[in-house]
């Protein structure tokens, strides 16, 4: 994996201490999410969902899957907008999923990078589809591929460079499918306990996103993602916000993309 630069101690404590740290995003709550999955009062914050039937046999995590994700029998109702100019395209989405509080009873926001459409799909649903290329809530993404689903896609980070100079899938790509559950289905947590996925990892380091304490708000990393879809296919990617919508709030993303 590509070298990346790592965040300040301050930073990296005030990502890692959370609820005690002090710290706080646009919303006055502490940055981003916490991946907790009990109240104050140690009940559990989301019913058990089972399994749709689509899913077919029971797999040997279902049950840690769905508890590291949060995975919701529902549709999410966050919004998503596409435009394109010159093959290049601009996506907004609402993945806010009921702000810091209820994040973990929300679904995510499924998105095919065919044309930036939302694929209407539960959490439930997503782990055998092959529709949806990336998935989106507050700060966790996810991708089609490894622990994450059946779609066989993968992510790759380049940094140090522009997304108008990435022309091609660079020789030197290291791509990454979602693994977060182990053969024993131990969940592999990244420093706020949200499970690791190809967009983050073990250390700050690994985030996608950095906490700009001057601004106390979250700051995407200038890398650009190289995506392969589930059918084979690239685009590379760049996270260019995680505020917008009405108050400029959080979990709301501005995502540039285009083919390869």
């Amino acid at each position: 994996m590509l070298y990346r630069k790592p965040m300040t101690l301050a930073a990296a404590l005030c990502a890692l201490a959370l609820l005690t740290s002090g710290c706080s995003d646009d919303d006055g709550k502490t940055p981003p999410d916490s991946g907790g999955h009990q109240d104050a009062a140690g009940s559990d914050l989301y019913p058990d969902l089972g399994l749709p039937p689509d899913l077919g046999q029971k797999t040997p995590c279902e049950t840690e899957w769905i508890d590291a994700l949060h995975a919701q029998d529902k549709v999410s109702t966050g919004a998503v907008s596409t435009s394109e100019q010159s093959g290049v395209y601009t996506t907004n989405v609402d993945a806010s999923a009921g702000g810091m509080n209820g994040a973990s009873k929300n679904p995510f926001v499924y998105l095919s990078l065919k044309d930036g459409s939302k694929v209407e799909i539960t959490d439930l649903a997503s782990k055998s589809s092959k529709d949806w290329d990336i998935a989106l809530r507050r700060a966790v993404l996810r991708v089609n591929g490894g622990d994450s689903g059946a779609g066989g896609a993968a992510v790759a980070r380049v940094e140090n460079t522009t997304f108008a100079d990435v022309t091609a899938v660079p020789a030197a790509a290291n791509f990454e499918a979602d693994e977060f559950l182990d053969a024993s289905c131990k969940v592999a947590r990244d420093p706020i306990n949200n499970p690791q996925t190809a967009f983050s990892g073990p250390s700050t380091a690994d985030l996608w996103y950095e906490y700009d304490m001057s601004t106390s708000k979250v700051k995407p990393k200038a890398i650009v993602w190289i995506i392969k879809r589930t059918d084979g296919s690239f685009v590379k990617l760049s996270i260019d916000s995680y505020y917008g919508g009405t108050g400029n709030k959080s979990g709301h993303f501005t995502l540039t993309w285009s083919a390869l």
